[in-house]
């Protein structure tokens, strides 16, 4: 009886951290990455080259991959978990190239809260996939 509950409870916390994760993903998509410019209408360049540019079409933005990233991780609780620790990594990888971006161009401020929110809930993904 004991190992039931513990199961229950552990399938509860993965649904749950998956949750919160793959919401980290989405809304950090629509809130400002870089120059106020939020992640839907940045453009994908701004992960590997120093281009941070509005882009009006929503598939080809930067916000865009972090939204199908934290779509993935929804997803991923049909599976073993492992879809949903690739995009909790993929989210994580999304903010360390905007910021070695960043870096490269010399950029004084720091991104938006919409990196920092797809970066948490990367992290939050990452685990609730385990």
């Amino acid at each position: 009886m004991a190992e039931q509950s513990q199961s229950v409870g552990t399938m509860a916390g993965r649904v749950l951290l998956t949750l919160i994760g793959a919401t980290g993903l989405i809304v950090g998509a629509f809130e400002p990455w870089v120059k106020g410019i939020p992640g839907w209408k940045l453009n994908a360049g701004a992960l590997y080259k120093q281009v941070f540019v509005r882009e009006p079409h929503i598939f080809v933005t930067a916000g865009f991959i972090a939204l199908a990233f934290g779509l993935l991780a929804v997803v991923g609780l049909a599976t073993s978990g492992w879809l949903t620790r690739l995009a909790g990594a993929f989210g994580i990888v999304i903010f360390i190239l905007l910021w070695i971006q960043l870096y490269l161009v010399g950029a004084k401020t720091l991104p938006g809260a919409g990196v920092w929110l797809v970066f948490a809930g990367g992290l939050v993904a990452a685990v609730g996939g385990g």
